[in-house]
């Protein structure tokens, strides 16, 4: 009876023991699952500001000159002297280098000699034809000759005189002191000299100065197709250089060219890609003072396309989107948690971080849900962070 009874028991705790291990499961685990399926979700909150916002094209170039000159000689020869140095400033009119000229000098001491009795002649012969038309005159007066002698010796005394005034106005030697003229070099602008390839008792050739006005500078840029009718003639712009980083340097929109410049394409390229490559010259002319900038370094501008002022604009990502357009989320606070409210609103102006939006349920200074993917409205849901100001970037 005795091995029945411990038998009976062995069986009783075989049942017994895995019901009281399930209760106990079921006391701590049941609790916790549930109120993890109605755990509270967490989301991030801002206060919805005024903002100045502003649309922006992008384009990369050279710093150049807004004024450029390149001085060359307009016949080839030695160069006697050079009378500046590079990075000279000098000014419009200025002597930067002369040409050796001894031998249209020369020429021209030849011209005007030979000039000189050419003169004395004419003078000898215009007196020597006068005399002959007095002496017409007379015999014609008693006589001896014919009114055609007489009408010739006229003539002859016109030409002559003729001849002696064309002397008299001094001798062709025109051309000859143009191409002595020419043998100085000077600078047709005020400026800085930039560039130079000019040196005593070497022979000229192609460009020997480049002078810039380095104060008077310009952005030239590269426009996709893509942007350009976005741009128009004195639009603002922001400048900023490789060599002087992230310094802003105000600009103007002062030229947009009216024809595209196609860049050089290598290797097997789509229709589509050779279109990228197309591009249109803008010029940006650099305001204020702008000393770091130097000529030819390479440099980046956003061009303002358009502006808005003091307007409700949000981060994009907190704008929610269905099938009736666009809301945002406002954070109402109730007790130790937060409400959303869905309210519909129109868009406007955007930028790369922002929206302009609007609507009737809107006030400066609400909360509203910063990311509010999956949120509904009427949900409840904790903040992540103090609420924080958004303004545009």
């Amino acid at each position: 009876m005795a091995s029945e009874n411990r038998k009976r028991k062995k069986k009783i705790l075989k049942i017994t023991i895995p019901i009281i291990l399930i209760l106990v499961v079921g006391i701590f685990v049941l609790p916790s699952f549930f109120n993890n399926s109605e755990e509270v979700k967490k989301y991030s909150v801002f206060n919805l500001t005024k903002n100045d916002l502003s649309e922006k094209v992008s384009a990369s170039g050279k710093i150049e000159s807004k004024e450029s000159s390149n001085i060359s000689a307009s016949t080839e020869g030695r160069i006697k002297k050079v009378y500046v140095v590079l990075g000279q400033q000098v000014k419009k009119g200025q002597l930067l280098a002369e040409m050796e000229d001894s031998n249209i000098q020369n020429e021209i001491r030849k011209t005007l000699a030979a000039s000189s009795i050419d003169l004395q002649n004419a003078a000898m012969n215009k007196n020597n034809k006068a005399r002959d038309l007095e002496s017409a005159k007379y015999l014609y007066s008693l006589g001896e000759i014919s009114q055609e002698e007489l009408r010739k010796a006229q003539s002859d005394y016109d030409a002559a005189a003729m001849e002696y005034s064309q002397k008299s106005a001094g001798s062709d030697v025109s051309y000859l002191r143009k191409q002595l003229n020419d043998t100085k070099l000077v600078s047709p602008i005020d400026g800085t000299v930039t560039f130079m390839n000019a040196k005593a008792g070497t022979q000229s050739s192609g460009v020997m100065f480049v002078v810039e006005k380095t104060k008077d500078l310009a952005l030239n840029a590269s426009v996709s197709e893509y942007d350009i009718n976005k741009i128009v003639s004195g639009q603002k712009a922001v400048v900023k250089s490789e060599m002087t980083g992230e310094e802003e340097f105000a600009g103007t929109v002062s030229l947009i060219a009216p024809a595209a410049t196609k860049q050089q394409v290598t290797g097997q390229q789509d229709a589509s890609s050779a279109n990228d490559k197309t591009q249109f010259k803008v010029m940006v002319a650099i305001q204020g003072k702008h000393d770091n900038l130097k000529i030819g370094s390479n440099a980046r501008v956003n061009i303002i396309t358009s502006e808005r002022g003091a307007v409700l604009a949000v981060p994009s990502e907190s704008l929610a989107m269905d099938k009736k357009g666009y809301a945002v989320f406002e954070a109402i606070k109730k007790g130790d948690t937060y409400k959303a409210k869905k309210i519909r609103v129109t868009t406007g102006m955007e930028t790369d971080l922002m929206t302009e939006i609007s609507g009737s349920g809107l006030r400066e200074g609400m909360k509203l849900v910063s990311s509010p993917q999956g949120l509904r409205s009427g949900q409840k849901f904790k903040v992540t962070k103090a609420p924080r100001m958004m303004t545009a970037q």
